[in-house]
């Protein structure tokens, strides 16, 4: 198979991911030689995200690690498993290391702050969600980042950031519920009031 039928079949099956098809992707990817180490990186990385589509968590993370023993400086890979790892020390590391390796992208210091707030670093949790807005401040998943950040002490702002979220992606499930939860707050605090009063 030639290198470009390989990164054909990569783009394809990253395609079938994104219109819901990762049984397809699955298969297409399996039939890739993993020879070279950034194919393998690549690949894994893909599978990683169909595997996840499915709600196949244990597949997702051994693709995931696969990916980064592959090739252990690979964004994709790292992001995927920062993202995955159930360690959270170990996500927090991985996270570290896409920073070290890609400063310049908002995804890089989204991750971080995703990492530092499952080991409850909530102060530099929020200057790294606020750092990956400021690169990428067009992307729903930075966005809905900084503002469950920001919705543990500032519940405004964080709603204010899930709306230009909606604005951006209107069908954005988690900035809809996040809303509906932290309004939902907002009731049960003014009924509990009045009940003290």
């Amino acid at each position: 198979m030639s290198t470009d039928d390989v990164w054909k079949r990569i783009e394809h099956a990253q395609l079938l991911i994104e219109i819901k098809r990762p049984e397809q992707a699955i298969e297409k990817l399996a039939t890739i030689p993993l020879g070279d180490p950034e194919v393998a990186a690549r690949v894994n990385s893909l599978l990683a995200h169909a595997h996840l589509t499915n709600h196949e968590l244990d597949k997702a993370y051994a693709c995931a690690r696969r990916a980064v023993e592959a090739s252990p400086n690979n964004f994709s890979a790292l992001y995927w498993l920062s993202y995955l790892e159930g360690d959270r020390t170990l996500a927090l590391k991985h996270a570290t290391r896409l920073v070290e390796l890609a400063p310049e992208h908002g995804f890089s210091h989204t991750m971080r702050a995703h990492a530092l707030a499952r080991n409850f670093q909530w102060e530099e949790a929020l200057r790294e969600a606020r750092e990956g807005a400021r690169l990428d401040p067009e992307d729903p998943f930075t966005l809905n980042t900084l503002a469950r950040v920001l919705a543990r002490d500032d519940e405004e702002a964080a709603l204010d950031v899930y709306r230009r979220v909606l604005s951006l992606e209107p069908d954005n499930a988690a900035a809809r519920q996040a809303i509906a939860d932290l309004q939902d707050d907002e009731r049960t605090d003014a009924s509990s009031r009045l009940y003290r009063d």
